[in-house]
């Protein structure tokens, strides 16, 4: 039997105070907010001082999306899109693809003079969660299992969480 080790975030609180103060249409809005949540889990998963940054970048509607989280807690998101072009109201999941069309996706940990981390992944799957989960598979090699989800709420905020679960990889031999 193998270990597992897991991270949840929830954020529904932070989430609906970011994304109150922005105009976001529906689409948009989802899309922040997951990044929000998957910023908050994967910053928990790690011992740094400084700053853990989900940051993207594309060519479509969508130019840029942001969500970093400090060692101390402190939490912001942002999002960049071409308000003429009109996003379609589909819903869930976020299409991250439709979008931002081609780019990339960044987790950079910016410690300042004691150094900065950085994993590049390109878009090039439907959702954040996909997108995210080549950095997995690429760059750490471990068995993953991500979820991520965001919906708006009956009273005007936002409901946003990520779960993490990863195998522990065994030590030693047989």
């Amino acid at each position: 039997r193998r270990a597992l080790m897991g991270r949840f975030a929830r954020v529904d609180d932070v989430a609906s105070s970011i994304l109150a103060r922005h105009g976001y249409p529906l689409p948009v809005a989802e899309l922040s907010a997951e990044a929000i949540a998957l910023a908050a889990c994967l910053a928990s998963t790690m011992d740094y001082d400084g700053v853990f940054t989900l940051q993207a970048s594309g060519e479509g509607p969508v130019k840029t999306l942001f969500a970093d989280v400090t060692s101390a807690g402190a939490v912001r998101g942002y999002t960049s899109f071409d308000k003429n072009i009109g996003i379609s109201e589909r819903g869930a999941p976020a299409a991250i693809i439709s979008l931002m069309g081609t780019g990339y996706r960044a987790f950079t940990v910016d410690q300042g003079e004691q150094g900065r981390y950085q994993g590049i992944v390109p878009i090039e799957a439907a959702d954040l969660k996909s997108v995210s989960m080549r950095y997995f598979s690429d760059s750490e090699q471990i068995d993953t299992a991500l979820l991520i989800a965001a919906r708006p709420g009956p009273d005007n905020g936002w409901h946003a969480s990520a779960l993490l679960l990863q195998r522990i990889p065994e030590t030693g031999g047989s």
